[in-house]
């Protein structure tokens, strides 16, 4: 990390990459760049040898908001630390869930050839959406207990988690518009807006902000994501092994089980 920048990083911040070199051996590395993709602000990048450090990637202008970003990154890796090598699983996404997505929403998909699309247009929006979705699945539960977290261990943090989180929430009201839910099947659609309303009723919940939950309660979602957001919270917490029996369950409640499966982290400390 370059030294101007970790000047530029708060204390509490100095405090969790401590943490994690502590579980890791290796402090990890922080870098700028000029954009990532799905437009997120920050992304962790895992290492392919174990003589490498995990790489914290931000987005260029998110300053304001960067030590807020940089310590959730550094969440996710402590919790995949906390269990042992063995136990360390990534999500993955091959072919054949590919091919049980399509078939169970298979109904909802025609009617999107009869706008015009042509059948190879989608199948490729049809990877986009299920790759979305299980990013967005694969991160939710973990988002919400790193943020339980970082509310929790650093105090110091809380104006600029704030202010971080309630730009996310604001960004998700955008599925909300009248072409986003007409263009997209239920099945996509659904799913997305519940896993959307538990993180803004987490957000609303800590920082005493119903006016978040507006468009969730004038659309009777709010109830689903407090209790998606529950089912997180609620359960005892053993790090990444929280985490998936999480996700497993976000799946089991979404429809979405068989869209994904575990394997091998793939570098072993």
């Amino acid at each position: 990390m370059k030294e101007r920048l970790r000047h530029q990083l708060h204390p509490d911040v100095q405090q969790a990459l401590r943490e994690t070199q502590r579980f890791t051996g290796k402090e990890p590395l922080i870098k700028q760049v000029d954009s990532l993709p799905r437009n997120v602000r920050a992304m962790l990048k895992r290492p392919l040898r174990p003589s490498r450090p995990y790489e914290i990637l931000f987005r260029k202008g998110e300053d304001a908001v960067i030590s807020h970003l940089i310590t959730h990154e550094l969440g996710h890796v402590i919790r995949l630390h906390q269990v042992p090598p063995e136990d360390r699983l990534i999500m993955a996404v091959l072919l054949k869930h590919r091919v049980h997505a399509a078939r169970q929403i298979q109904d909802e998909l025609l009617p999107l050839l009869g706008l015009g699309l042509l059948p190879e247009q989608l199948g490729d929006m049809m990877m986009d959406w299920h790759e979305a979705l299980a990013e967005q699945i694969g991160n939710g539960p973990v988002d919400i207990r790193i943020e339980q977290w970082i509310f929790d261990r650093f105090p110091g943090l809380r104006r600029t988690q704030e202010a971080s989180l309630t730009e996310e929430v604001e960004c998700g009201f955008e599925a909300f518009h009248p072409l986003v839910r007409q263009t997209i099947p239920p099945s996509i659609y659904c799913p997305t807006l519940a896993m959307n309303a538990a993180q803004a009723w987490q957000v609303a919940e800590l920082y005493k902000r119903p006016d978040l939950l507006r468009l969730y309660d004038l659309h009777q979602l709010t109830g689903l994501g407090r209790h998606l957001a529950r089912i997180v919270l609620d359960a005892p917490d053993e790090g990444h092994k929280s985490d998936m029996d999480a996700i497993n369950r976000w799946a089991s409640e979404l429809k979405l089980s068989g869209w994904f499966e575990w394997r091998q982290y793939g570098v072993v400390y």
